[in-house]
């Protein structure tokens, strides 16, 4: 798996980065967007940044296909964070956007310690939006990025033709020792 740098830069206080990758395991992508689109609950719907339909926020964390997407993205995602020990799936949920009124509020994900992370398992939408980078990365089935937990992010309200489908997760890093 090829990794793309995408942005990064270094400041005296963090190392901020954003890094493209595609993955091309279509059985994984493939179920990984059906248990999305079984799994939204409309109770969450509007309570958090996702003014969407989402999954609960741990949904992922155990699941038997997540788990091999993060373990194929391993050796990768050490060139972007440093030598880890292990990777500890902090949270992981599910989204859809499917509605002119659907979007993703700015915001970052300042409670983990190494990377955060989106999957995209459709091409429909706007991209997600760094506000840091004054980038937008596109959807593209099995397209995905890391990025530093601080980095600020959202997804526009756009016209759907078709749901916008995504999983976006939080990790965090155990060095040797801390287990």
């Amino acid at each position: 798996m090829k990794f793309d740098l995408v942005h990064k830069e270094i400041t005296i206080t963090q190392n901020i980065f954003l890094y493209q990758g595609f993955y091309t395991n279509l059985k994984i992508l493939n179920s990984l967007k059906e248990k999305i689109i079984k799994n939204c609950i409309s109770d969450n719907k509007n309570k958090t940044n996702v003014k969407g339909e989402m999954t609960s926020w741990n949904f992922f964390n155990q699941d038997s296909d997540f788990r091999t997407f993060i373990g194929d993205i391993i050796p990768d995602m050490r060139k972007c964070v440093g030598p880890q020990d292990a990777c500890e799936i902090y949270n992981s949920w599910g989204n859809i956007l499917n509605s002119e009124e659907n979007y993703v509020a700015e915001h970052n994900h300042r409670q983990t310690t190494m990377l955060s992370g989106v999957l995209h398992l459709t091409e429909e939408g706007p991209g997600v939006y760094f506000k840091h980078f004054d980038y937008t990365l596109k959807e593209k089935i099995g397209g995905f990025a890391l990025f530093h937990p601080e980095t600020l992010h959202a997804v526009k309200k756009f016209k759907y033709k078709q749901p916008r489908v995504s999983l976006a997760f939080n990790l965090n890093g155990l060095h040797k020792g801390t287990r």
